[in-house]
């Protein structure tokens, strides 16, 4: 049993190292940009390879397709947060100040981690489907959110959940 808790609190540890590497490379500079991918023979779309009707861009990819907004949706009703701001006019840096502004300290630390997880999401989600032809639904895509994020609680205890963000002052 002993075993079993420390594996699962080394898998969450690294996990949480995984998402600071994406979060510190931020959308912007992880995107690679078309002759980069273009010189990899990687495969290539303006397209966004989620919903197929926009020019994919960081800030489209994670906030402003379809498919992003279905997964947002979920998981703000699974924290119990009100919506995530989805303004199409605005920089990311700038979306992510707005999702930011109406928490106090602790509770900025664990909307972060929600945030950070989800956008981590959603671009591993774009890679499954350029690079292993696989694809998943929302709601499939939010129970991987939900263990990676029940994993980081574990290991940190945070991000908090639903009441513990409305009683934390």
């Amino acid at each position: 049993m002993v075993h079993h808790v420390m594996v699962d609190r080394r898998r969450s540890l690294q996990l949480l190292a995984k998402c600071r590497e994406f979060q510190a490379g931020s959308f912007r500079t992880v995107t690679n940009s078309e002759q980069e991918t273009e010189e990899k023979n990687w495969p290539c779309s303006h397209t966004c390879v989620l919903c197929d009707q926009q020019d994919e861009t960081a800030l489209h990819l994670v906030v402003n397709c379809c498919y992003a907004k279905e997964v947002w949706y979920r998981m703000s009703t699974w924290v119990g947060v009100a919506a995530i701001s989805n303004n199409t006019n605005v920089s990311d840096i700038k979306w992510w100040e707005t999702n930011m502004q109406a928490f106090n300290t602790k509770q900025k630390r664990s909307h972060a981690a929600i945030l950070m997880y989800t956008a981590w999401h959603l671009w591993k989600e774009r890679n499954r489907r350029i690079f292993q032809n696989q694809a998943m639904r929302p709601d499939q895509l939010l129970g991987l959110i939900q263990s990676d994020v029940l994993l980081r609680r574990m290991a940190t205890g945070f991000p908090l959940l639903k009441e513990e963000l409305l009683f934390s002052q």
